[in-house]
C-alpha cells in the first residue's frame, strides 16, 4: 500500500484539500465513505469542492460533544445517493474517528484511505494544524483492508430517528452558546455559520499565476539561498494549493499540465504593466536559471499576509 504523510497548517501551507485534489481527479472514484467525529455543513461543501459530487456516499457522524451541526445532518438526509448514520457513545466514551474512504464500484483494486486528525470541517480540511496519512491501495487485497477499516466504524452507527435529531438540536443549541463564550475569550476560533460560503477558500476554476506565485515565494523563503527551483515547485505546489481540474489538464501549447505552464509564465509574463499581478512585475520574485528567487519585497509581502516559512 502506498502511503503519504501530510502535515497541514505549518509554514508551507500544505493542506489535505490540496493533496486530495490530484488523487481524486486521477482515479475513477465513484463512491465515498466518511466516518468523522464532527461535521459542519461548510465542511461537507468544502469536500465537495475538492472531490466533485460523488454520486453514492455513506456518512457516519458523531453526536458526542454536540459539535456536529444539525444543518449538516439535514443536508445529508436530503442528499441523493447518501446513506446516513449517527453514533453516540457518551457519557462513557466518544465516537472520534476521522476517516475518508474513496473507492471505485468497477475497479476492485482502486481505493484511497485518508486517516488523520481533521474533522469534516473546512478548517479541518484546509486551515487547522492537522496531520493525515493518505493510503493508496496497490491491489484488491489492499482495497479490502481499506473497506474493513470503514465497516468496523460503520457498524457502530445507526439510522437516526426524527425524535433523536430533535432532541440533539436542542442540546446542540445549548452547547453552541458555551462555545461562543469560549471563543469570545479567544480560547478557540469561532464556530462557522452553516451558511458560510466556501467558494473563495477552495476554488474550482483556473488558479492564477499570482496565486501560484505566492506559493513559490513561500517555498523560496524557506530555502537557504532564497531560490525555489522549478522542480521543487512542481513537487510542492500541488500540496499547497487545491489545484482544479482545469489546472491539472494538459496545456494546449506545452507538454505540461496547465498549472505548470502558468508557473513558467511567471517569468514570460513579467512585463504586464503597473497593474499586473505578476509576482516578478510586483517585485516579489526574480527569475534565475533554475527557477525563482524571492526578493526583500517578496519577504515583506509574505510577512504582511502572516505567512511563515519552514525548510522543506
Amino acid at each position: 500500500m502506498q502511503s503519504e504523510i501530510l502535515p497541514q497548517g505549518g509554514g508551507l501551507g500544505l493542506s489535505l484539500a490540496a493533496a486530495l485534489k490530484p488523487c481524486v481527479l486521477s482515479e475513477a472514484f465513484d463512491r465515498l465513505d466518511v466516518a468523522v467525529a464532527y461535521a459542519t455543513l461548510q465542511g461537507i461543501r468544502a469536500l465537495d469542492r475538492v472531490t466533485g459530487t460523488i454520486p453514492v456516499t455513506r456518512w457516519i457522524l458523531g453526536l458526542d460533544d454536540a459539535i456536529t451541526q444539525p444543518a449538516a445532518i439535514a443536508h445529508l438526509q436530503n442528499r441523493a445517493g447518501a446513506e446516513l448514520r449517527v453514533a453516540r457513545l457518551s457519557p462513557v466514551r466518544r465516537f472520534h474517528p476521522k476517516l475518508y474512504r474513496f473507492w471505485s464500484s468497477t475497479a476492485p483494486e482502486s481505493a484511497l484511505l485518508v486517516i488523520g486528525s481533521g474533522n469534516m470541517t473546512q478548517r479541518g480540511l484546509q486551515e487547522n494544524a492537522e496531520a493525515a496519512v493518505l493510503l493508496r491501495a496497490e491491489d484488491a487485497a489492499d482495497a479490502r483492508n481499506i473497506l474493513s477499516a470503514f465497516e468496523e466504524l460503520w457498524a457502530i452507527g445507526h439510522e437516526p430517528s426524527a425524535q433523536e435529531l430533535a432532541d440533539y438540536a436542542i442540546v446542540y443549541a445549548a452547547t453552541a452558546v458555551d462555545r461562543r463564550n469560549v471563543s469570545s475569550r479567544e480560547a478557540a476560533p469561532p464556530e462557522p455559520a452553516a451558511q458560510e460560503r466556501v467558494e473563495d477558500m477552495i476554488p474550482t476554476g483556473k488558479t492564477s499565476e499570482a496565486v501560484i506565485g505566492v506559493a513559490v515565494a513561500r517555498l523560496a523563503a524557506a530555502q537557504p539561498d532564497g531560490i525555489c527551483t522549478l522542480n521543487l515547485a512542481k513537487r510542492m505546489v500541488p500540496r499547497m494549493i487545491a489545484l482544479t481540474a482545469d489546472d491539472l489538464a494538459p496545456s494546449n501549447s506545452q507538454p505540461n499540465a496547465k498549472w505548470v505552464q502558468r508557473l513558467r509564465n511567471i517569468q514570460s509574463n513579467w512585463d504586464g504593466g503597473p497593474a499586473s499581478n505578476n509576482p516578478i512585475a510586483r517585485g516579489y520574485l526574480e527569475h534565475v536559471d533554475s527557477g525563482y528567487r524571492i526578493t526583500a519585497a517578496g519577504r515583506a509581502m509574505l510577512a504582511r499576509r502572516g505567512y511563515s516559512a519552514a525548510i522543506v
